[in-house]
């Protein structure tokens, strides 16, 4: 758990790693590479969602959500960069494309979003 005194000062910590990954994009990228840089967007945002998810969140639709988001980003870095396609392993548990009375899982928020990418 995030003690409860450290939220602010960590989630401002990462609001700062995050604009400066974004107004120095350009020199990270040269120094490094798009796959790098994109890495570290990427640990930035899940760092964020882990505070937010230790906070109080409503757990299961929060994570699912979480996950809907890193892999929306994940697929839109590939197939720009890479051209390139993904692939998820996952519980099917959140793969499922059904709905429960409580919340939608994972994979129906992608397939309604996304639509079938399988090729048949």
């Amino acid at each position: 758990m995030v003690p409860a005194d450290k939220v602010e000062e960590i989630n401002k910590f990462l609001d700062d790693v995050d604009a400066d990954l974004t107004e120095n994009k350009d020199a990270y990228v040269e120094k490094t590479d798009s796959d790098s840089y994109f890495r570290a967007t990427l640990a930035v945002t899940a760092l964020k969602h882990y505070v937010e998810l230790n906070t109080g969140a409503d757990y299961n639709r929060f994570r699912d959500d979480c996950m809907r988001e890193i892999v929306k980003k994940v697929l839109e870095f590939e197939e720009n960069e890479h051209g390139s396609e993904l692939m998820l392993a996952c519980h099917n548990g959140h793969m499922t494309k059904n709905q429960s009375s409580n919340y939608t899982f994972l994979g129906k928020d992608l397939y309604d979003e996304l639509g079938s990418r399988s090729e048949e």
